[in-house]
């Protein structure tokens, strides 16, 4: 798709077992059904992900550099992997992403840039599905930003590389569930 993708209330997308391209913001109100396929957000301009529902994709790659790049502003889970290619950008919004299944684990592979966007009055969460299968997260640490006392909620997540948890503003994370690091560090006015 060169633009948009809007689902009305009572659509249904059904998407195919390969890649279905959107360049441009996403709205989905109604059933997206993933089919084991995956959605890649490569836009040139923001990619905002909104919507009634709270979809499920597969596999989701963040192909978007442009403006603020792919913003997910609607809780959603990701059942396989999340990349977010080199050079482009993932903002954690104000909503809850879950990774995996109860059954297995998902992936995070951050080559490019994962911010923590704050948003007034928001919280954002990163959660595995599972304590048994929790989400691997690999690549490049978050972007925590210049944002004034945000919360970001993380469980279940295997963090395999140092998370370094400075910002220039007062970052708090706080673990709502199992986590595991290879190693922690906590700024000068950040806290976990």
């Amino acid at each position: 798709l060169d633009s948009t993708l809007t689902i009305a209330a009572n659509g249904t997308l059904s998407a195919p077992r390969g890649i279905v391209s959107i360049g441009g913001a996403t709205d989905l109100d109604g059933t997206f059904t993933h089919n084991n396929g995956t959605v890649t957000w490569d836009n040139a301009a923001n990619a905002m992900i909104t919507g009634d529902t709270a979809p499920t994709f597969y596999n989701v790659i963040a192909d978007s550099s442009a403006g603020s790049g792919t913003i997910p502003d609607t809780n959603m889970t990701i059942e396989k992997n999340l990349t977010v290619n080199s050079s482009k950008k993932w903002k954690m919004y104000r909503s809850t992403q879950t990774f995996g299944t109860t059954a297995s684990a998902a992936s995070i592979t951050n080559n490019g840039n994962i911010e923590l966007f704050y948003a007034p009055s928001a919280t954002p969460v990163w959660q595995g599905a599972s304590t048994l299968y929790p989400c691997v997260f690999t690549g490049n640490d978050f972007n925590y930003g210049g944002y004034s006392t945000p919360t970001f909620k993380i469980s279940n997540m295997d963090f395999q590389r140092a998370l370094d948890i400075d910002s220039s503003g007062a970052i708090i994370v706080q673990l709502t569930g199992d986590c595991e690091f290879d190693a922690v560090t906590v700024s000068s006015g950040d806290r976990i």
